[in-house]
């Protein structure tokens, strides 16, 4: 994939959504990219968040007219198979992986684009995944 494309992390997509002071970190982040996208997996989160939450129709509203703007990326049976070398992989190293992170990173991974992401650290000994994240948290 060429550079214009990025998979972009739930939390960095809660912080814009919510208006998070975080989230003037990442704007400008995202739009040095021409096409971003959020795992299946974030959309389900955003879900899980909004029916936890007893959100009202309103705001459930605001929240899909908010992420209009993103693609989503479903997987496939390529991405699936990333997803399960990835969890061995981490399992073995010592380093387990919250499944929700290793579906997002497996998308990005099958992808070849860049994840934006506030825990950089979650992520962190995955071979071929480039990870951007703010400045203020840059080691993370």
């Amino acid at each position: 994939m060429t550079g214009d494309i990025a998979i972009v992390d739930t939390n960095v997509i809660s912080y814009i959504f919510r208006r998070h002071t975080l989230a003037a970190e990442y704007k400008p982040i995202l739009e040095k990219f021409e096409h971003r996208l959020i795992s299946f997996q974030t959309l389900g989160e955003l879900e899980f968040w909004t029916l936890k939450s007893s959100w009202g129709r309103r705001r459930r509203a605001d929240l899909a007219y908010f992420i209009e703007v993103y693609d989503v990326a479903y997987p496939d049976e390529r991405v699936c198979s990333l997803w399960a070398k990835l969890k061995a992989q981490r399992e073995r190293a010592g380093r387990p992986i919250h499944p929700e992170d290793a579906w997002i990173a497996a998308t990005a991974l099958d992808l070849g684009c860049p994840l934006i992401t506030h825990d950089a650290s979650d992520f962190n000994g995955i071979d071929g995944l480039k990870v951007i994240t703010s400045f203020t948290n840059p080691g993370r």
